[in-house]
This record gives C-alpha cells, sequence and structure tokens, in this order.
C-alpha cells in the first residue's frame, strides 16, 4: 500500500463501523472489518480486544476469554482490556478472577484512546458481579447431560475448558459427553487432556480407558485399566471399567472374559452367607415380584428391544419393580414408569444404600438387563439383594463369580452344558421396538447391490474386516457404504483406512453423512451387515422395524444372539449365518437378480406379524420361564 493511501486510513472511524456492527448483530461484517485490522495492523492488542467483542457476540466465552488475555498481557496498564476481563469472568461465574481484573482496572494508568471499546451491550462490572452465577457453564451441560442432550453439554463442557483449560471437571465432562455422543476420538483427546492435568487420579485412567476402547484401540484401554486400578486397587466399580472394556473387545474369547470376572469377584463379592433366607408365601397365593435393573433407557442404548416384552409381562401373576439409573426422563423410561408397579431413581444412591432399598423389597427376581458391556452398577447384584439375581445375557462361566445366581437368554445363546443356573427363554428376551413404523422402500432393482453396517468404529474387529472382503471380493460390483457418524467422523473414516486398507478396497468402501438421522441412509442400502460378534445388537432389530434387512452371524457371545434368535423364530433364518465364511456367502447370494427384492418383502411382510404380536408372544415365554424360576427359589 501506498505511503498516501496508509495516511487516508482512519484508525478511529473503522473501529467505530466495527464496534456499530456488532452492536447491530451484524457479525460478519464485523468479523471482516477485524480480520482487515489484524491484516493492516497485526496481532495487536486494539485487535485481540476487537476478537473478543466479536467472540462474545458468537456466544463463545472462552475464546473471549482467550483473546481478551492477550489484549491485556499486551498492554497491562490499559483499563479497557482490564475491564472487558472483568466483566467476562463474572459472566462465566469465575469469582475471584474477575474481583483480580476489576482490582487491575481500577489501578490501570491510562486509557485505549479509542471510545466505545466497552460497548453496551456488554454491561459493565457491577452489573455482571451483582448476578454472578457459579459456574454457569458447568451447570448448564451438567443439565443437558443429565437429559441425554449430549451435544449440548458437550458444547458447554467445552466452553467452560476453553476459560479454563485447568478444570478437570469441564475436560471430564467433555470426555464423557463426546463418549456419549459417539465422538470417540474426540472424548480421547479430551480424556488425555484430564490425564495430563492429574495423571496419578485412578478415575481421570479409567476414563481415558474406556474412550480409548471406543477408538477400537483395546490394547492400549486396557493398559490404562491396569494403571487405573494399581492406583486405586479397593475400588469395586473403577475395576469393574476393565472388564467392560474387555466385554467390547471383538472376537474376545469368552474364558478370558469369564476369567476377568472371577478375579473381580475374587477381589469384591463377599463370600456367600450360610444364613437361610426368609420363608416366602407360596406363589399360587400371591404375585412373584420381579425387579429389573438399568442405566441406559435412551433410543437405541439397549432397552427398545426388551421393555416391548417387559411391559407386557401378565400383571395378575407379576409384580414389575424397576430400578433406574442414567437419563431417566427419556421416553422409554417414561413408559416404562407408567407400566411398572414400583419405580426408584438410583441416579443419586450409592451402591450400599441401593443394595438395602432394592433388598427391602423382597424381590423374588432382580435381572440386570444391562449384561457386562454396559453393566453400571455390579456391587448391587455382588450384594445379593434378591431371592435370585440373574444376568440378561450374561457370561454364564462369570457371572456366579459377580453375585449373580445365574443367566438370562435364549437356548441359542448357550451351550447344552453352559455352567451355572441358566434359564433358556424359547425365542429369546427380545421383540421389535413398537414406537417405530415401518418405511416405504425405494425400488432399486437393477442398481448394484449397496451394503450397509450399523457398526460403530470399536465394534468392526479384524474377523469382521475379513468377511467384509470376502464379500467384496465375490460381488465385483458391489458397494459397502458405513455411516461416518458411527464411525467417529473423518477420523474414524481415516483410521478404519489406516487399519484396514490394506484388507478393505478404499473405493468401494465408502463412508456418508447421516447426521442425527439414519432414515436416509437406512433407505440407500440394500442390506445391513451386522458385525460378527456384535455384543449390542438392538439397533438391529430397529432397523428391521423400518423394513431393513439385516444379515447377522452366530457367535459365542450371548447377547449376540439376541438378533439371530429373533431372526429365526420370526421366520428369517436366511439372514443368520453360522459361521463367517457362511456369513460372506450369504451376503454375497443376496445380490443375485431379483434376491435382494424378495428377502425386502419378506422383511416387510414379517416385521409386520411380530409388530402385531411378537411382543406378546415373548411376553408369555418370559413370564412362564420367570414364574417357573420364581417358584423353585420360594
Amino acid at each position: 500500500m501506498s505511503e498516501s493511501k496508509e495516511s487516508e486510513f482512519d484508525l478511529p472511524s473503522a473501529v467505530a463501523d466495527m464496534l456499530s456492527a456488532l452492536a447491530d448483530g451484524r457479525i460478519e461484517e464485523a468479523l471482516a472489518g477485524i480480520d482487515g485490522l489484524a491484516k493492516r495492523l497485526g496481532g495487536t492488542s486494539l485487535v485481540f480486544h476487537l476478537v473478543g467483542l466479536a467472540s462474545l457476540r458468537l456466544n463463545e466465552p472462552g475464546k473471549a476469554v482467550e483473546a481478551f488475555l492477550a489484549a491485556h498481557q499486551a498492554e497491562p496498564d490499559v483499563r479497557e482490556f482490564s475491564e472487558a476481563l472483568s466483566i467476562v469472568m463474572s459472566k462465566v461465574g469465575r469469582l475471584v478472577d474477575s474481583l483480580f481484573y476489576q482490582k487491575l482496572a481500577i489501578a490501570a494508568t491510562r486509557d485505549a484512546g479509542m471510545p466505545g471499546l466497552l460497548p453496551d451491550w456488554m454491561g459493565n462490572f457491577a452489573e455482571a458481579f451483582a448476578s454472578i452465577a457459579e459456574a454457569p457453564l458447568m451447570k448448564a451441560a451438567e443439565a443437558a447431560f443429565a437429559q441425554g442432550d449430549y451435544k449440548a453439554a458437550l458444547t458447554s463442557f467445552q466452553k467452560e475448558a476453553e476459560v479454563a483449560p485447568d478444570s478437570e471437571a469441564a475436560w471430564r465432562g467433555m470426555a464423557l459427553a463426546s463418549l456419549q455422543d459417539g465422538q470417540p476420538f474426540q472424548s480421547v483427546a479430551a480424556a488425555e487432556k484430564l490425564v495430563a492435568l492429574d495423571p496419578d487420579k485412578a478415575e481421570h485412567q479409567a476414563l481415558l480407558g474406556r474412550c480409548l476402547a471406543h477408538a477400537g484401540r483395546f490394547d492400549d484401554a486396557l493398559a490404562v485399566h491396569r494403571r487405573a486400578e494399581s492406583l486405586r486397587p479397593g475400588d469395586a466399580n473403577l475395576a469393574w471399567q476393565t472388564i467392560v472394556t474387555a466385554a467390547e473387545r471383538p472376537g474376545i474369547p469368552l474364558p478370558e472374559l469369564a476369567r476377568l470376572m472371577r478375579r473381580w469377584g475374587e477381589r469384591f463379592v463377599p463370600p456367600r452367607g450360610d444364613a437361610p433366607r426368609p420363608e416366602r408365601a407360596d406363589l399360587a397365593q400371591r404375585r412373584l415380584r420381579l425387579g429389573v435393573v438399568s442405566s441406559h433407557w435412551a433410543d437405541g442404548d439397549g432397552l427398545d428391544t426388551l421393555i416391548p416384552v417387559i411391559e407386557l409381562l401378565d400383571r395378575r401373576r407379576i409384580e414389575l419393580f424397576c430400578y433406574a439409573g442414567g437419563v431417566i426422563n427419556a421416553p422409554l423410561a417414561i413408559r416404562a414408569r407408567q407400566r411398572a408397579n414400583f419405580w426408584c431413581d438410583l441416579n443419586d444412591l450409592d451402591e450400599a444404600t441401593a443394595a438395602v432399598v432394592v433388598g427391602n423389597d423382597e424381590l423374588d427376581i432382580l435381572i440386570d438387563l444391562d449384561g457386562p458391556t454396559r453393566c453400571a452398577r455390579p456391587t448391587l447384584f455382588a450384594a445379593r439383594p434378591a431371592a435370585l439375581t440373574l444376568s440378561a445375557y450374561g457370561i454364564a462361566a462369570g457371572a456366579p463369580a459377580l453375585g449373580f445366581d445365574g443367566v438370562l437368554g435364549d437356548p441359542a445363546a448357550y451351550e447344552a452344558d453352559a455352567p451355572g443356573r441358566v434359564l433358556r427363554v424359547p425365542g429369546g428376551l427380545a421383540a421389535l421396538p413398537s414406537n417405530l413404523v415401518p418405511l416405504e422402500r425405494p425400488d432399486r432393482a437393477g442398481a448394484p447391490i449397496v451394503f450397509g453396517s450399523l457398526a460403530h468404529f470399536w465394534q468392526i474387529g479384524p474377523d469382521t474386516a475379513a468377511a467384509w472382503a470376502a464379500l467384496l471380493v465375490a460381488v465385483p460390483d458391489a458397494s459397502l457404504v458405513l455411516d461416518r457418524q458411527r464411525l467417529g467422523g473423518l477420523e474414524g473414516v481415516h483410521e478404519l483406512a489406516r487399519r484396514y486398507g490394506a484388507v478393505l478396497p478404499p473405493d468401494r468402501v465408502l463412508a456418508a453423512e447421516s447426521g442425527d438421522q439414519l432414515i436416509g441412509y437406512l433407505m440407500a442400502v440394500d442390506l445391513l451387515l451386522d458385525p460378527l460378534g456384535n455384543p449390542q445388537p438392538e439397533e438391529a432389530l430397529a432397523a428391521l422395524t423400518l423394513g431393513v434387512p439385516i444379515l447377522t452371524c452366530r457367535s459365542a457371545m450371548p447377547r449376540a444372539s439376541m438378533l439371530a434368535t429373533w431372526l429365526e423364530t420370526a421366520g428369517l433364518g436366511e439372514l443368520v449365518a453360522q459361521d463367517a465364511e457362511a456369513y460372506a456367502a450369504a451376503a454375497a447370494g443376496f445380490a443375485a437378480a431379483g434376491r435382494r427384492e424378495a428377502v425386502a418383502a419378506r422383511v416387510a411382510a414379517v416385521t409386520a406379524a411380530e409388530l402385531a404380536n411378537g411382543a406378546a408372544r415373548q411376553a408369555a415365554a418370559l413370564g412362564a420361564a420367570l414364574y417357573a424360576a420364581g417358584a423353585s427359589a420360594a
């Protein structure tokens, strides 16, 4: 720029225009002006201050604090820069910091020489301090988290971490909210920040282990869990996180998982006493008292397929007690609360108190609906608070060590000689989610077949990748389209390519962005592929409700049997493979002309019939099994 044009530049007028644009809400105009000023002047204190004001207008208090701090550090004796920090620190609930910067503002020796740098819309220190709220960002984050709005919680936790980078609560909240929101790689980054603040806190290490597991880094996760246990060896809940992570590992041998459970039980489950259990009236004279426990009430989080069966249990013979943690205001939880005879919120109860509360209800049977990959209350069952305690689709060889009397599932989930008590329910425990309506699928006849999967990143192990690769070899014109969000975003897409790029051809394995709604994704695929040994197959049943065919494979993991047994019971056995080789071959068979259309039509017909009577049928089977078990335990 020439010297004459430089001399023509009117800095006060330019700043006034930017301030006016901010006051009027013309944010893009203001940002363009600030960007131009930064290019002209560089990173001066004035530019940083204006960036701080713009950040406030964008409701980004963390970035505002960062910018105002930069302005203050450049010129610590300027009143406006200290005053801005005192105001914004009051707004974010930082009492000590707000007072500190107000003192600096009072002691400042000069002004910026530019009018309007503390605009009226920003307020003043007296007003902000008078209405100061303790940790408003954290309170907003915690409230959103409790309601299951993990995106909103993550946003508020992130803002708090920007304002207070040394806040362990903010980084922990970010890690948990990211994990719940299906962003495992972001959760790892937050958990690593948390651990860096205090590496010797066992709970930080345990959370990092859970985040690493959902990013598919199971070796690293288990190493971190071992460190956590070494830091606090007497904490049963912390040690349980090791088992939860191990249970999620694709292809883990059940004997290894049972060994970990027995090790946990030896440390934390008291020996079964010889004291006789209280006598109970014969069931012919009363109703069976059944309790169910879960901390997973959100849509797609494990109970969508179980509650339709449980709520139809014959109340003339069974009295239902629900013990709930987690998001208990979710629609599914509200529905269960309305159907139950008794409801107890466990969120504010410690383990010992919860065990006493449950024990006082004199239950005949208590069932953990969450199983080993989701159980959040392991020591509750270790206290043996009911006459008979069962783990739904639990690990038969490990359940007794955890304090359970046995496991509950379908006949195919357990070998005939499975150890311990096994309560087998013909047809299984699951039914189609009753809150979904089948969709009319688009006509894709003649187009190359598109395979899809609802797999999250951590569920895709080497065996699944190999089976998918064999399928793509067998069907040269097919493609496999995965949901980007379930992979954990672009980081998951890149990590999948890095890990399995030599097996899965990158030009035929694609990732689609579905956002929060899966409907568009599901309508664009012809056949969903359930990952091998999937310990959380409930969402696949939800997809079937919408009319989307899904292929699964039998495995040793008991809860994986839930989907296979449902398909076979409903008459869709052709969608169940007995091993990985048959799985790839069966999927390839659906690419034949007319085959996928025929299967889709059969799925639609079966779904309509199952929505009408499937839940009632399975409720009758489950009720009969429970009643017989309760009678023998009385």
